[in-house]
């Protein structure tokens, strides 16, 4: 079910946000649903978008699928904790420095 293309439909902090730096999330939130897609391919390897910016690399699931990890064509790898995968959604909770957050995913049409 993980291999198309995504994009996002929302994105949320869990931590609390001071409100000075509301507008700045409010800000890259509305740039993730515009502007990032990720594709996963069934041979493991991926592709992001974001604005002219592409980054390639390897997925895998672990044995559950409940967990993911993506490693870029640098060697940098994320694991991301998955709380829903259907056909239709994809979501999953991403840890960023000391912050936390859920990205919501649709296929893109």
């Amino acid at each position: 079910m993980l291999v198309k293309t995504w994009k996002v439909s929302d994105a949320k902090c869990l931590q609390q946000i001071p409100a000075g730096m509301q507008p700045a999330i409010d800000n890259w939130r509305n740039e993730m649903k515009n502007n990032f897609t990720i594709t996963y391919r069934a041979d493991g390897t991926y592709e992001s978008h974001m604005n002219q910016n592409v980054i390639k690399g390897k997925w895998k699931l672990n044995w559950n699928s409940s967990a993911i990890k993506v490693e870029n064509e640098t060697g940098d790898s994320k694991n991301s904790d998955i709380i829903e995968l259907s056909a239709n959604k994809y979501t999953f909770k991403e840890e960023a420095g000391k912050q936390e957050f859920i990205f919501e995913m649709i296929p893109v049409k």
